[in-house]
């Protein structure tokens, strides 16, 4: 009997799925934090509206602007990650709760809230590789660096050894999408409608086979004449607006105006 036992246990054991292993990194678990047990305090902001600057640490208080925040941190600050930072005020926040809104910390927000919502933030620019109105703030100019150079460029989230390693995919990848060659068939298919206008006119010859969308071979040849102009005023517009690949001269690109964080690049 307790042989039979302790196979349907051993059995029901193995039916069992694998329990969860909590490692407190996961990113539901961030925001359970317990109160830091210290002595040490958070600068309290002051009692009067006095500016302070919305992009502030909160530590020292000191204006940080944006993206900096993590070179901050480790040489002016606490020498840690914006991550340990994080942790670190939100648990002597908890520790210190509850307090008051002070009135620099509600002028900061209005702050805030101004510099957001002003005119020069809602600005659109076009971007070049996905061909979208976005605004300008969303947007950076970057400076392709030459296949030769061997350190990545600084907008470009990568170590100069990733660089190094795929770089020249990278410029294959480049072209695809500033190429004004490829530009031009991709989102205008000139040579798909110039080649369509070139039919209509042939389809008024004998025995050619083809059907044509015009009454007469003379509308079918204005139409024609009106399609290789726009894609000759196309193709010209185009290339006056762009420079010339520092991978290939022979090739030209589109302005480079792309989108940061690497989102489009």
């Amino acid at each position: 009997m307790r042989v039979c036992l302790a196979e349907e246990a051993a059995q029901h054991a193995a039916s069992m799925p694998a329990v969860q292993s909590v490692k407190g990194t996961e990113p539901a678990l961030q925001l359970l934090l317990l109160p830091f047990a210290s002595t040490y305090q958070l600068p309290r902001y002051a009692s009067v509206p006095e500016y302070l600057d919305p992009s502030h640490c909160r530590v020292c208080l000191q204006s940080v602007l944006s993206g900096d925040l993590e070179r901050h941190l480790r040489d002016d600050c606490l020498g840690c990650s914006e991550q340990q930072y994080r942790r670190f005020v939100l648990r002597l926040t908890l520790a210190a709760w509850p307090q008051s809104i002070s009135p620099q910390t509600l002028r900061s927000c209005l702050a805030a809230f101004k510099g957001e919502f002003c005119d020069a933030k809602y600005q659109q620019g076009a971007c070049a590789s996905c061909c979208r109105l976005k605004r300008k703030n969303k947007l950076r100019r970057v400076v392709f660096p030459a296949p030769s150079c061997d350190a990545a460029p600084d907008w470009l989230p990568w170590t100069d050894a990733e660089w190094q390693k795929h770089k020249g995919l990278w410029y294959a990848q480049i072209d695809k999408i500033l190429n004004i060659d490829l530009y031009l068939e991709r989102f205008f298919r000139v040579s798909e409608r110039t080649a369509a206008a070139a039919r209509e006119v042939m389809a008024f010859d004998a025995e050619s086979g083809v059907t044509s969308s015009f009454s007469n071979r003379f509308a079918a040849e204005v139409w024609s004449r009106r399609v290789h102009r726009w894609s000759e005023n196309l193709r010209r517009d185009i290339m006056q607006d762009s420079v010339a690949s520092v991978a290939d001269d022979s090739k030209r690109f589109r302005t480079l105006m792309v989108g940061q964080i690497g989102n489009e690049v």
